[in-house]
């Protein structure tokens, strides 16, 4: 019998941290503590009695399931959910394109794998992968082309914003779960952008310490801590502010351009208006140059 009923494949910063806490507090859904395992991109070698392990304990009544946004990405993950179990419920959410490149670059920044100092210019030469995250098409055509298409449930990121309790409870419609729960973390902002830590040193010793914790079965501990008063409260000390995007009008249309005829066939494959909702493709041409 499989474990797994759902997954939550992605996008990157695509709110993937508030909604597996939405999700978390949910009395008839069974997440681990610890949001990403990453199995079925990074661990597959481990085995699926490792995985199970990392779910946690669940009660006879619960739907299981977990959330890694490295899923949609990973060219062999796909295959390897659907071998695993062809019957999951897969939830994505996808965010506008540019947007989701400049969030993946602060939080680069964040966790310190750029200096500040590195333009997204300069990022994205380096790392050509955050372009790359953002090309959700061919993504979601290798799952399509495995499981049917009421088996995926496809959200919008820009969505939250309107109406948070709503778009949290279309997603408990979807599975099977009482869909009136109201989640405290609906309002709350969880992982947000924080700019770079004042003290690396600090971020990352935090950081081990809640792996540790989470190593010896403390995980609904940690999870519980990280959402008080006084975790915000460190990590909003340990946080510069956050800039202004780094972008130029010319730039973010140039990134615009590179991505314009990707988004349109996207929006035409899931009857989506994306040209209102993220940027008007019409108005690039349909071979974008590079952006770097």
């Amino acid at each position: 019998m499989k474990r797994v009923g759902f997954i939550g494949i992605g996008a990157q910063k695509a709110a993937t941290s508030w909604l597996h806490s939405c999700l978390y507090e949910h009395p008839d859904l069974s997440l681990p503590a610890t949001k990403e395992i990453h199995y079925f991109s990074n661990f597959f070698w481990r085995g699926d009695a490792w995985y199970e392990e990392q779910l946690g304990p669940s009660r006879a009544n619960q739907i299981i399931g977990e959330i890694s946004p490295s899923y949609l990405y990973s060219p062999e993950a796909a295959a390897r959910i659907h071998d695993y179990n062809p019957n999951v419920k897969l939830i994505v959410c996808l965010r506008e394109p540019v947007g989701r490149v400049v969030s993946a670059y602060r939080y680069a920044i964040q966790v310190g794998d750029h200096s500040p100092s590195v333009s997204l210019r300069e990022a994205l030469r380096a790392t050509p992968a955050y372009l790359e995250h953002s090309r959700y098409l061919a993504q979601l055509q290798r799952y399509l082309a495995l499981f049917p298409r009421d088996q995926i449930l496809v959200v919008l990121y820009e969505h939250i914003a309107t109406d948070p309790l709503a778009f949290v409870q279309s997603i408990y419609r979807f599975l099977e779960v009482e869909p009136s729960f109201r989640p405290s973390s609906a309002t709350a902002r969880v992982n947000p952008s924080r700019g770079d830590p004042r003290s690396l040193w600090l971020d990352r010793a935090v950081k081990r310490l809640a792996a540790t914790a989470r190593g010896v079965g403390l995980g609904d501990l940690v999870w519980k801590m990280a959402r008080s008063a006084p975790a915000r409260a460190l990590r909003d000390l340990n946080s510069r502010a956050v800039a202004d995007e780094p972008l130029s009008l010319g730039d973010r249309q140039e990134l615009e351009n590179l991505f314009a005829t990707e988004v349109k066939a996207l929006a035409e494959l899931l009857q989506v208006d994306l040209g209102s909702l993220w940027f008007d493709y019409e108005r690039y041409d349909s071979s974008p140059g590079p952006a770097t």
